[in-house]
């Protein structure tokens, strides 16, 4: 059941909003524009709520996401620029909020950011599981005529040069 005093508070907004359409776009305009140049306060916004609904434990702030941004502002996975879209959907730069332990919550020290790509790859498995899947695929690559792949190529220069991952 809603509380008397937040459905009094929508019911203002509404009337607000419907008797001034114009400044209430203005405002959020510039709001969204603003989170688009500091997109670590909306992102911390967001995991509150997410922890909130998850029960997880939470202590991040916005200072704490932009003190933890990437300075060259690249995925330190992919390496890919970390950009927003204004489209709402994210798209393989969008930054991302990554729990490395997701049992621990968003708490100073277990998150990082990513790009979407790279956490939509981590998803919820663990690092020893990513490695699995990496040795998988890199042993049937083996199996598979280099010339057919172009990104091996790449792979198998890589691991010449003596690269570890």
């Amino acid at each position: 059941m809603i509380d008397k005093s937040i459905e009094k508070r929508r019911q203002a907004s509404r009337k607000y909003y419907w008797a001034n359409p114009e400044k209430c776009r203005e405002r959020t305009r510039k709001t969204r524009l603003k989170n688009k140049q500091r997109p670590w306060v909306a992102m911390a916004m967001r995991a509150r709520h997410r922890a909130k609904q998850k029960k997880l434990d939470c202590n991040i702030t916005a200072e704490y996401l932009q003190s933890i941004w990437p300075s060259n502002n690249l995925c330190p996975v992919l390496h890919i620029p970390l950009k927003n879209t204004s489209k709402g959907k994210p798209s393989e730069g969008s930054p991302s909020l990554d729990r490395i332990i997701p049992e621990k919550g968003y708490v100073k020290g277990n998150v990082i950011i990513v790009s979407h790509k790279a956490n939509t790859i981590k998803s919820d498995a663990s690092p020893k599981e990513i490695w699995r899947v990496f040795k998988h695929y890199n042993n049937l690559l083996d199996e598979i005529p280099l010339i057919q792949f172009k990104s091996r190529r790449k792979v198998a220069t890589h691991a010449k040069k003596g690269a570890t991952i």
